[in-house]
């Protein structure tokens, strides 16, 4: 970052070695500030995944909907969920990503499992975007095809930002809706992975490392 820019931000960034996605997580856990709630997935060997909300002294537990790797928003009022592998009929088709609330509104469904899976990466803090990382299925030019997409949940629309393998996202926590992430060009583990800045629509990205395995990058407090 250049010397005296106008915004002063803190970022952690894990120089590793590039690997693959983090396995899934079950459990996810409210913010600061939203409702003492968690978020977690129930499954059996002969029924779909289903998310359920619970409060932290163990009452108001709450069916969601299905799917896998819940993620609260800040407002603890929407839910992101992935909808891979969260088929009955154990059909990879339909929505690929749903946005369950938790006060009564319609789910919102994004993508689609005919060509891609998703998975929720974060929320931006005033809680109108979601990153997700989008995975084609496609066996011809599958990281030309997947990417960091962003949803607007205000505008219930879907975007491509980066294209590429991604390696974790994390938006400003000073409500900018700036967003950091690390991607690969290939999806390789040995492709050279760095960390990237942009606005939430893709606008003013800037490298922010180069040396090829800075990845999972978590943009702190100011």
């Amino acid at each position: 970052m250049r010397k005296g820019a106008a915004r002063t931000f803190s970022l952690f960034v894990l120089g590793l070695l590039a690997f693959g996605p983090v396995a899934d997580a079950a459990v996810s856990i409210g913010p600061s500030g939203a409702p003492a709630a968690i978020a977690y997935v129930t499954q059996t060997a002969s029924s779909q995944p289903t998310i359920w909300t619970i409060r932290t002294d163990g009452t108001q537990n709450t069916r969601i909907g299905p799917g896998f790797t819940p993620l609260i928003a800040p407002s603890g009022q929407q839910i992101a969920a992935s909808l891979f592998g969260a088929n009955p009929a154990n059909s990879e088709t339909g929505p690929a990503l749903a946005i369950y609330s938790t006060v009564g509104a319609p789910t919102q469904t994004y993508f689609n499992l005919a060509g891609e899976t998703v998975q929720p990466l974060a929320w931006s803090r005033d809680g109108r975007y979601v990153a997700v990382d989008v995975l084609s299925t496609k066996l011809k030019n599958a990281a030309r095809l997947s990417g960091l997409g962003i949803v607007d949940v205000t505008t219930g629309t879907a975007r491509m930002i980066a294209r590429g393998q991604i390696c974790g996202a994390s938006f400003a926590p000073n409500g900018s809706d700036e967003i950091v992430y690390g991607r690969a060009a290939r999806q390789t583990l040995t492709a050279p992975v760095n960390v990237f800045r942009s606005n939430a629509d893709g606008s003013g990205t800037v490298a922010l490392t180069r040396d090829g395995r800075s990845l999972f990058p978590l943009w702190g407090p100011s």
